[in-house]
């Protein structure tokens, strides 16, 4: 009796040519190499291992790489294979995936067909192709999520290079009624010249020349009116302290805006962290 035969793949096979080269297919599309060679560049830019047929990917783009005759495509394509249909001589023989078919060549061609695909159909099981490609993801076309993969990438290459806190708001959208609010409020700082010299602050950075401006001409007017010149006996205890108000905005607790940062840092947590396991399965050969 003869062996059933593996049933034609739901996965297709995507055929692709470059000059020079033979036809040969992939598996799975091309955006998912393209975040494949992302992914990578990013892991081998920070330090981290990838497999050594990979090259260095700071030398490349996408594109480059893509068609270079060492990397790209030829890591990821499917062997050649010789023409899935041929005619049979004396000599041939079926093998564990092959078989061998009389056909009446004088019959009609719809009949012939429609026959064929009976026979092929009887003879196939539902196995899947199993790729053979150097190098391969780790999961089907469908399971991979390649917006979210490519969404945790940019989340994780924006929060290295600022605080989370600041990535969080250059990552996310946020409602208007989750803004943070605030109000202005008049600060009394009580002044004397040693703060007034201090760099504490943003503030006292800016408004330290007003300050300095304002005290050496009170200063001076007292000088005057005491008779005394600068290089002269201290000054009055009135002119060493002093009251200084300041307009500033103040941030006023809302419960919304709290909430939103810790829904926002706790999404930039586990996106990190996809990240990670990426690089990880990277160092072994495979995606995501």
């Amino acid at each position: 009796m003869a062996k059933k035969r593996q049933k034609p793949t739901s996965r297709k096979l995507l055929s692709f040519e470059f000059k020079d080269r033979p036809r040969r297919a992939l598996l799975w599309k091309k955006a998912t190499y393209e975040l494949w060679f992302r992914f990578a560049k990013v892991h081998q830019r920070n330090g981290g291992k990838i497999p050594r047929a990979f090259g260095d990917l700071s030398k490349f783009t996408f594109e480059e790489w893509w068609r270079h005759e060492k990397y790209g495509f030829e890591l990821f394509c499917e062997p050649e294979h010789e023409d899935l249909v041929s005619v049979a001589d004396g000599r041939t023989k079926a093998t564990e995936d092959s078989v061998l078919m009389k056909v009446r060549m004088n019959a009609d061609t719809d009949l012939i067909l429609r026959d064929f695909k009976i026979l092929l159909n009887r003879l196939q099981t539902h196995n899947e192709y199993q790729s053979k490609a150097r190098f391969q993801p780790s999961h089907s076309q469908q399971q991979i999520k390649l917006e979210k993969l490519a969404e945790a990438l940019n989340a994780y290459i924006t929060s290295e290079s600022m605080f989370h806190r600041r990535a969080i708001h250059k990552l996310y959208d946020i409602r208007k009624a989750e803004l943070p609010k605030y109000e202005r409020q008049i600060t009394h700082i009580l002044m004397d010249h040693k703060y007034a010299k201090s760099d504490k602050s943003k503030a006292a950075r800016r408004l330290r020349k007003i300050r300095l401006s304002y005290r050496s001409n009170i200063t001076s007017i007292m000088s005057l009116d005491s008779g005394t010149t600068h290089s002269g006996t201290a000054l009055d205890s009135v002119s060493d302290v002093w009251f200084e108000s300041q307009n500033r905005l103040k941030r006023v607790p809302n419960a919304l805006y709290e909430n939103w940062v810790v829904r926002k840092t706790r999404l930039l947590s586990r996106q990190r962290k996809v990240v990670r396991d990426v690089f990880k399965s990277l160092e072994n050969g495979t995606f995501p």
